[in-house]
């Protein structure tokens, strides 16, 4: 597997060409599934767990796992819970929280994820869409992991 393949980045391809093929793979989607899919509206734009993988890449940041790579506590509770993005070297995670999650039933299901990550010495950031999109999400991650930047006033920003 290339170093493309673990980003989900294509060898050789660029930021720009990036965006534009996820774009492309939404349309798609959209175009033969119908707008919902699987109970869900879909929108044609790249997703912003797909934006914010990019921006990692691009800011130089080590390789986060996945939502599909790493079941944080399986092994304490048998649990299949993951992150959105995690380093489990440093018990550091991020969680991208769009719409879904202000569902009555997922909000009760995240809030006791997230109790148990804490308990198990989890740090987990939360960020919404917006604040991947504006790059206050990115900002955050490089002042965690470069020094850059005051992370309390990162995280104060107005997005």
């Amino acid at each position: 597997m290339s170093i493309g393949d673990d980003w989900g980045i294509r060898e050789g391809e660029d930021g720009a060409a990036f965006m534009k093929r996820k774009t492309a793979e939404r349309q798609a989607m959209v175009q033969k599934s119908g707008p919902v899919v699987a109970g869900k509206l879909q929108t044609e734009e790249v997703t912003p767990e797909d934006r914010m993988a990019l921006d990692v890449k691009l800011a130089g940041l080590p390789r986060p796992l996945r939502d599909r790579e790493h079941y944080f506590a399986r092994e304490a509770t048998g649990r299949g819970w993951r992150f959105d993005f995690s380093w489990p070297g440093l018990k550091l995670a991020v969680e991208v929280d769009g719409g879904v999650h202000r569902i009555s039933n997922r909000f009760d299901g995240d809030m006791e994820k997230f109790n148990v990550a804490a308990a198990l010495g989890w740090t987990v950031y939360h960020v919404s869409p917006e604040q991947v999109r504006s790059g206050l999400a990115i900002d955050a991650l490089r002042a965690i992991f470069k020094g850059e930047g005051d992370l309390l006033e990162i995280l104060q920003r107005k997005t």
